[in-house]
């Protein structure tokens, strides 16, 4: 099965999320747009998986979890990857100024490796993700629709849980399953 460790983001975002949405499909193009119910900030992509590790993974998330207390996070700013004229994937920044998110995600990253999971070659850049780009059929709008929405502010949410789930991809789409759950819970130092 395919599993990946992501952090779940307060519905009060969606709001926000949901408006820019719809400003960015009024470009009308091609671009297949996430829903709701599968906005999330991925902290790590396990990839294809035996369910007998899934015992182990859900411990590892754990002990990640438990390492981090709950913290702020913001949510703002709308871009894609790669910059440039040809989009593939149209997100929205998410960060926190202690860089906590950063810290939970290297931790993560301990916790895993030694299962064979290796460090990401890449360095993190949170986000969610709005949709991803299947053709450059109206790219040019959508090019200048992300110029107006660059700006587009979520607000800050608490970070509280970090969640093992498994996706299933389908004519639909990817579903979502958690598999694990593990609420942020170290003592905050004063």
């Amino acid at each position: 099965m395919r599993l990946f460790v992501a952090l779940e983001l307060d519905p009060r975002v969606h709001e926000t999320l949901a408006r820019a949405q719809e400003a960015l499909r009024a470009a009308k193009a091609d671009v297949g747009w996430t829903r709701p119910e599968r906005w999330h900030v991925t902290l790590k992509f396990l990839g294809e998986t035996a369910d007998s590790r899934v015992q182990d993974l859900s411990a590892a998330v754990g002990r990640t979890a438990a390492a981090s207390p709950p913290f702020d996070v913001h949510a703002g700013g709308i871009g894609s990857f790669p910059g440039g004229s040809k989009p593939r994937v149209i997100w929205m920044r998410v960060e926190d100024e202690q860089g906590r998110l950063d810290r939970l995600v290297e931790q993560l990253e301990r916790e895993v490796s030694p299962m064979g999971f290796p460090p990401e070659s890449r360095s993190f850049r949170a986000h969610i993700t709005l949709g991803r780009v299947r053709s450059p059929r109206g790219v040019k709008a959508l090019l200048q629709s992300l110029r107006e929405q660059a700006s587009a502010d979520a607000g800050s949410v608490k970070a509280q849980e970090i969640v093992l789930f498994r996706s299933d991809l389908g004519p639909g789409g990817a579903k979502y399953t958690a598999l694990a759950r593990a609420p942020l819970s170290a003592p905050t130092l004063q």
